[in-house]
């Protein structure tokens, strides 16, 4: 449903609708509070794999956010939902913890990369393999 929801943003449409459908009122009520709710219960999902499920989802979620955070109506009822600090704490703690996770995974393949691009300049790469050199590249 997030997935779905993330495309029908104005930014991804590019005008194909003829109306922003997050500004309906309902939506500018539920919306927030439900987007927050689903990033912290994405956590675990019971499946084998929820480790990197929650990560897709979370993207979806931002992308959400990122549209509705400039309105005014949203972001009120962000901040509303936001004073519950139990609410507050979790959700934070999990955008976190996401964040340095994903900054550690970063600077691993970068590093990669980097190994990578001392190896092609070297003149050690002419000996490896052809097949070995287009994983590599």
């Amino acid at each position: 449903f997030i997935e779905a929801l993330s495309y029908i943003t104005p930014f991804n449409l590019k005008g194909v609708l003829r109306f922003d459908p997050f500004e309906v009122d309902i939506a500018k009520m539920h919306l927030p509070p439900a987007l927050i709710k689903f990033y912290v219960d994405v956590e675990t999902t019971g499946a084998s794999t929820q480790f990197y499920d929650k990560f897709n989802a979370r993207f979806f979620v931002a992308l959400v956010m990122r549209h509705v955070w400039p309105l005014k109506s949203y972001r009120e009822s962000f901040t509303k939902t936001m004073q519950d600090q139990s609410t507050f704490l979790r959700f934070t703690n999990m955008l976190i913890n996401d964040s340095i996770f994903l900054l550690d995974e970063s600077f691993g393949k970068l590093i990669k990369i980097h190994k990578n691009e001392e190896l092609i300049a070297s003149p050690e790469w002419n000996t490896i393999p052809p097949q070995r050199q287009r994983e590599i590249e």
